[in-house]
């Protein structure tokens, strides 16, 4: 899911938390476990192999690197299951940390299952142990052949493909 529709989703659960429980702290910690939890893109970004190519921070670059699924390794470190769930496990069994600590992990779980939903990826590849015992690979996380389906990468990249475009790789010629 883009950043846009990630926020407009956790708005809508936080408004859903509030009505539910009259709570500013519970919507504002859930509204923050389902956006902010995007700010491992940048790590993923910063230590991408090709970046040095442009001097500097673009953010059509960025984009075209995030939305083409160009990264070689794929961290995203907030991306786990088991940081949510270990959210949800501390804010149960420390009362004291149950006010921020319960909603930021429900918040970061509604993240992850829409990302699941929308961007075709598999569930496994939301561990972040699964990920790790693949050595972080690009293939494991899109559920593709290694280097599938990469175009090559322009420091200023066009947009990104609408959301029905297919990406179509041209037939070798020759013969």
């Amino acid at each position: 899911m883009k950043p846009g529709s990630h926020l407009a989703a956790s708005l809508a659960v936080s408004a859903a938390l509030y009505a539910l429980f009259r709570s500013l702290s519970i919507s504002f910690w859930s509204l923050a476990g389902g956006t902010l939890i995007d700010i491992d893109h940048l790590y993923d970004y910063a230590v991408h192999p090709r970046r040095s190519a442009c001097r500097d921070f673009s953010l059509r670059h960025f984009l075209d690197v995030m939305y083409n699924r160009r990264l070689d390794r794929v961290f995203v470190l907030l991306h786990a299951f088991e940081l949510a769930a270990a959210l949800l496990v501390l804010g149960w069994a420390v009362p004291a940390t149950g006010g921020w600590a319960i909603p930021l992990g429900f918040g970061m779980s509604v993240h992850i299952l829409l990302d699941v939903l929308f961007n075709r990826i598999g569930v496994v590849a939301y561990s972040i142990v699964a990920r790790a015992a693949h050595g972080f690979d690009n293939a494991f996380f899109y559920r593709k052949e290694a280097g599938g389906d990469r175009l090559p990468e322009r420091c200023g990249a066009a947009r990104p493909p609408s959301r029905g475009a297919r990406l179509v790789r041209s037939a070798p010629r020759g013969g």
